[in-house]
């Protein structure tokens, strides 16, 4: 069962840090976030932050690809599956909470199709504050023929064309009467490590937790938190191709590239090893032996920020996971077909960063020690 928790509010003024404006430092909505297993069938890695909601502790996966809310819910699970479950599950009690009698199907770019039913309920910001949102409570959670295992979901991505579950948790909060948050805005971070916390924090950003200021970069396209990559440097050597991007996904796990991209990058770590060491692919992943990881080297990627260049270094222990009594580690460059990279969360360990909306811009930071 999910341990309690506290979410808190902090209400602070505008602060200026290192000559930087930070107008979205206040008020803030404080989620408690942890990296950890979230599928113990094939040791997948999410991040989970913890929120009530109708003074129900519930988990949910922070996920930067989709404004949608969901929880894992009482309507179709098990009493005994959600005490198992990383994420508990949302019990709608009579009188407490509404839903919709028809279910709302939705499918993703993977192929994942949900099934909800479009609900009500209180988030629990205080004991005083309370506000009404709305989400989705899961009714299925499937992979083509397959049931998956589901997750409880907190969607932190653009808003789609068709708004499904009314309107994004961000939004629903900014225009509250009661104006819980006043900047369309979020950040989070965690600490160094595998198995690390931190936070998200929804309305804006926490001088207090990175070292400052942020290296703001601008988001291009539509629809994704998606940056320009001048250059890829490992060791020595660089790679450099014109009009590449890459996708912040935090509902992601590993760093996935086109085929062609994950060669060069794996010839790139090969040259700039401080020893040969054995890299192999096996089954269409990267291997090596664990004891040879810390010989790995650092990426480095050079992205377009707002008047300069900003460096985001991705240290080996943020690509690497070794799995269970095999000795062998992985690494996690996969591979994908859509014509950019999609970094997930394994980056964010270490960093700290924030997301705004209406700038349409994205800011990266070290995280305070």
């Amino acid at each position: 069962m999910l341990a309690s928790m506290q979410l808190l509010w902090a209400i602070s003024s505008t602060i200026l840090l290192h000559g930087q404006l930070y107008s979205g430092a206040g008020p803030l909505i404080r989620l408690p976030m942890r990296r950890e297993i979230v599928n113990s069938s094939f040791a997948r890695y999410g991040l989970v932050a913890n929120l009530s909601v109708n003074k129900q502790n519930l988990g949910v996966l922070v996920h930067t690809e989709t404004p949608l809310m969901f929880f894992v819910s009482n309507f179709f699970y098990s009493y005994e599956y959600c005490l198992e479950s990383v994420y508990g599950c949302f019990f709608c009690y009579e009188g407490e909470c509404n839903v919709t009698r028809r279910s709302t199907e939705v499918t993703f770019r993977d192929g994942l199709t949900i099934s909800v039913l479009v609900s009500t309920g209180s988030l629990d910001i205080s004991e005083q504050d309370r506000p009404i949102i709305s989400f989705g409570s899961l009714l299925n959670f499937i992979h083509g023929s397959v049931e998956r295992v589901p997750s409880s979901v907190l969607g932190l991505g653009f808003p789609q064309n068709r708004p499904l579950f009314r309107t994004p948790l961000i939004n629903q909060l900014v225009r509250d009467p009661s104006g819980y948050i006043k900047s369309r805005s979020f950040s989070l971070y965690l600490e160094s490590g595998s198995l690390t916390r931190g936070e998200v924090l929804l309305g804006g950003v926490d001088p207090d937790k990175f070292i400052g200021p942020l290296a703001l970069m601008p988001v291009f396209g539509e629809g994704h938190w998606m940056l320009h990559v001048l250059a890829v440097y490992v060791g020595g050597g660089s790679r450099r191709q014109a009009g590449l991007h890459v996708v912040l996904d935090t509902g992601t796990n590993g760093i996935y590239t086109p085929a062609k991209a994950r060669e060069d990058l794996i010839t790139l770590i090969k040259a700039g090893v401080e020893k040969p060491i054995d890299i192999r692919l096996n089954g269409g992943v990267y291997e090596v032996d664990c004891v040879d990881r810390n010989y790995l080297p650092t990426i480095q990627l050079s992205l377009e920020g707002v008047g300069g260049k900003v460096s985001m270094e991705v240290p080996q222990e943020n690509y690497v996971e070794e799995l269970a009594s095999s000795g062998a580690c992985t690494l996690l460059f996969l591979e994908n077909t859509e014509g950019f990279w999609r970094i997930g969360q394994n980056v964010v360990p270490g960093n700290y960063f924030s997301f705004d909306f209406d700038k349409k811009q994205i800011g990266i930071a070290k995280v305070k020690p």
